[in-house]
């Protein structure tokens, strides 16, 4: 795995305010990854059409997710392969089990 092709995109990003935040993600999101919820924090990551996390529902810790990138395809009822270049030097996996991963049909918002 070449690290160099796993450079955040849009983690610096900053937004004025809540609305701001909620139509940019809802325009970037390609993808949403959510987990059952076996008493962890994280239960919910949006992700971009680069396979980068933008945004989690990880209770006070949000923002640890955000930048990294989702590096094997993620399956239904496994656990998710990421490569955080903030924190880790390679490539680990979160052993939460995928619940529900809804993609994002063209030109048709979330729900």
């Amino acid at each position: 795995m070449n690290t160099a092709d796993y450079t955040p995109k849009y983690k610096a990003f900053k937004f004025n305010n809540q609305s701001e935040f909620d139509i940019w993600l809802e325009k970037t999101t390609a993808y949403v990854v959510e987990f059952f919820d076996d008493g962890q924090d994280l239960l919910k990551i949006y992700v971009a059409e680069n396979n980068e996390i933008i945004h989690s529902e990880y209770f006070g810790s949000a923002h640890l997710y955000n930048g990294a990138f989702i590096v094997e395809n993620p399956v239904e009822f496994h656990g998710l392969k990421i490569y955080n270049p903030n924190y880790q030097a390679d490539p680990y996996y979160l052993k939460f089990t995928i619940s529900n991963i809804s993609k994002k049909k063209e030109n048709e918002p979330f729900k």
